[in-house]
């Protein structure tokens, strides 16, 4: 199987001295070369080959491979929005803007309510979490992008994490009981 990305992604997976892709070889005991521009997954180790896609694709946006290895849990997911497909060049700078917020103040938000890792890139978002948390992060994502005020995102967020922790709860006790 041949993965390629453009240098900046391909960058973005190696890591300075290669030391993010060494990092996911040694996790993933998976075999892979350095083909021109692309990456040729020899054996993907332990993991599927849908598994290891989502995993490059999370670290070509950023994310560091610890942070993609999540993904080989089934309650964990990742998710990309595609900015350059929603929105013409003059509005990206905008939205990406109106995403981050003062000091990256919206980013941390959304991370503090969902507990998911997002990352922005030029042309795209990424979403790692549990399953739940990154629907709800890219749902207030996806407000934001469509010009909901910051404070409706926020009010929002706060009811959907204080559902998902109720639900958490609930599962905790559920769990304690059966043992």
């Amino acid at each position: 199987m041949i993965l390629s990305y453009n240098k900046t992604e391909l960058s973005n997976i190696i890591g300075r001295k290669g030391k993010k892709l060494k990092e996911f070889v040694k996790a993933s005991k998976a075999k892979i070369k350095l083909v021109d521009n692309a990456l040729e997954i020899e054996s993907p180790g332990n993991l599927n080959q849908y598994e290891i896609t989502d995993m490059f694709d999370a670290m070509a946006l950023g994310f560091n491979a610890k942070e993609a290895l999540l993904l080989q849990s089934p309650d964990y997911a990742f998710e990309k929005i595609n900015l350059k497909a929603r929105l013409r060049p003059t509005r990206r700078k905008v939205i990406k803007g109106r995403m981050i917020g003062k000091k990256g103040g919206v980013i941390k938000l959304i991370k503090q309510f969902t507990a998911c890792d997002v990352k922005i890139s030029d042309n795209m978002i990424g979403i790692i979490g549990k399953y739940e948390s990154v629907k709800i992060a890219k749902l207030a994502i996806e407000k934001l992008l469509h010009g909901k005020h910051h404070e409706a995102v926020y009010r929002w967020l706060r009811r959907e994490s204080q559902k998902i922790e109720a639900t958490e709860e609930l599962t905790r006790k559920q769990l304690q009981e059966l043992e």
